[in-house]
């Protein structure tokens, strides 16, 4: 076959395969919007219909979250907000930016990797290693902006193998605009992606089929800061929100988590811890994150089964790829926790860049197996085969499965049940009294409201901020739904509905009455 139509065939392959995978009840597995994907599809909506942030600005390139210095990024949203102009809500068509990003990265590692080992093989097996691994699959999943991360690093690698193969400077601008890209995704791409491009410049350095490193230089640093201009205006206009976000990591991270206010002397520890747990054994191959927002506690950020080939791939690379390629390999297993480390916080999603270059390493290991053979590698080589296969299907089935009630409280449990019952039965004159101590249901009534044309009761909507009873209510309601904790003496005489969760006890209840 004709190796334009092979690679577009392993393409077309490699694509419905993904999809299939990363689509399949891609609504309700998690089984409830997370906070983070409440608050990003908020955004999504307001800017759908207003052209602005919360603070007003028109075409933001940072939306501003209530109540706190945190920001978020604005490619994401931008998309969210294209996809639900087009699409009724629902909680697939708001997770579909970061399916189909997912299904993206699976592809441009098969195309990366293809230029990286020279061959078809290798790019096959990186592909499928991505697209099974649990961190890869769980963060696919989720509403939120950290795996487009993943798809500009991609995009840089894929790149910067073409330059380093073919030497077109071309090539090179278009890697380091890829790493400038992803600063307008996630936050954590300030500190990592400035890391990634002095990597660049060294293997630039490294790199021997152009005498001449200059005009190598000028390429990648005008793909990079070209790309950059916008970001850095936009930040020159509005120093408050850069500010506000350095404040939000450095307080926030550090006093909550580790207690940690600085970076050297006693506290500088909590940064090296924070960059040393990331590399645990257990988060990486057995339990995963303890938040099950990251994990489902029964595999880790990786299968068991990767970490042979992976660690034979690490040993091995130096002696089978070139010292330009090693070099990328290397510093993206070495420095990819460096965001992590700077807010003392190894939750995957802070280094989740991390991933591709392990199942690279791991595609070496692999290879170095399939390359030996002696036949007790043979045996080696088709027990990991097996074990990866195995331990494949249980995460998944656990994953489509137990794992959903299991993290559903998590997830805030069933509070759209709870907002969708008063929706349903709360009338134009009517008004919602809701319990603010209940988690998470002050960003979920602002996006269900949003979600399903009700945003009239929101002026009609007061909130319980403590034990008192609620004040006395305008009398032109024509009645009144309230969302409260199951047994609430303030609604004794009041009409209940239980909200049943998907484990068994009731979190919340809908209690109504009618005016009298």
């Amino acid at each position: 076959m004709h190796p334009l139509r092979a690679s577009l065939a392993w393409i077309a392959l490699l694509s419905v395969a993904t999809a299939l995978l990363y689509f399949h009840h891609l609504g309700s597995s998690p089984a409830y919007l997370s906070i983070e994907e409440v608050s990003q599809t908020v955004h999504a909506f307001r800017f759908a219909s207003t052209g602005r942030n919360e603070d007003g600005q028109r075409f933001p390139l940072n939306f501003p979250e209530r109540g706190s210095g945190a920001v978020r990024d604005a490619l994401w949203i931008y998309l969210a907000a294209g996809v639900l102009s087009v699409a009724p809500f629902s909680e697939t068509v708001v997770r579909l930016p970061s399916a189909c990003a997912g299904v993206l990265n699976v592809v441009l590692i098969f195309l990366a990797a293809r230029e990286l080992f020279g061959r078809t093989r290798p790019a096959a097996i990186a592909a499928g290693l991505l697209a099974i691994m649990p961190a890869h699959f769980m963060q696919s999943r989720t509403a939120t902006s950290q795996i487009g991360t993943v798809t500009f690093t991609l995009a840089w690698l894929l790149f910067l193998a073409r330059y380093i193969n073919g030497g077109r400077r071309r090539d090179l601008a278009a890697s380091t605009c890829c790493l400038a890209l992803a600063f307008y995704v996630y936050a954590a791409a300030f500190v990592i992606m400035p890391i990634y491009f002095l990597v660049t410049l060294v293997v630039i350095r490294l790199h021997h089929v152009e005498p001449r490193s200059k005009p190598a230089f000028i390429a990648a640093c005008g793909g990079f800061f070209l790309t950059l201009v916008p970001l850095a205006l936009w930040h020159l206009v509005h120093p408050h929100q850069l500010v506000g976000l350095a404040a939000y990591y450095s307080a926030r991270e550090y006093n909550k988590n580790l207690g940690a206010t600085g970076f050297f002397g006693p506290n500088a520890i909590s940064h090296l811890d924070a960059w040393w747990d990331c590399y645990s054994p257990d988060k990486l191959f057995f339990s995963g994150d303890g938040d099950l927002r990251y994990s489902t506690r029964s595999a880790g950020y990786f299968l068991l089964a990767a970490s042979l080939p992976m660690g034979i791939g690490v040993y091995t690379a130096g002696r089978r790829l070139k010292i330009e390629t090693w070099t990328l390999l290397i510093s993206g297993l070495l420095l990819a926790p460096l965001p992590a480390a700077l807010v003392s916080n190894s939750e995957i999603k802070r280094w989740l860049t991390f991933v591709p270059f392990a199942v690279l390493a791991a595609t070496c290991g692999v290879e170095w197996l399939l390359a030996d053979r002696r036949r007790a590698m043979r045996a080696a080589t088709f027990a990991v085969l097996v074990t990866l296969a195995i331990q494949t299907r249980s995460f998944f089935v656990d994953y489509f499965g137990d794992y959903r009630a299991r993290s559903a409280r998590k997830f805030g449990g069933n509070l759209p049940g709870a907002i969708h019952d008063v929706l349903v039965v709360s009338g134009p004159n009517d008004c919602v009294v809701l319990d603010a101590g209940v988690d998470y249901l002050e960003a979920e009534w602002d996006l269900y409201t949003y979600a399903f044309g009700r945003r009239d009761l929101v002026a009609r909507t007061q909130w319980l901020r403590t034990s008192a009873p609620a004040s006395k209510l305008p009398p032109s309601c024509a009645g009144t739904t309230a969302v409260a904790r199951p047994d609430d003496a303030r609604f004794a005489d009041w009409r209940a509905t239980p909200i049943h969760e998907l484990d068994g006890p009731m979190a919340v209840t809908v209690y109504r009455r009618d005016a009298s």
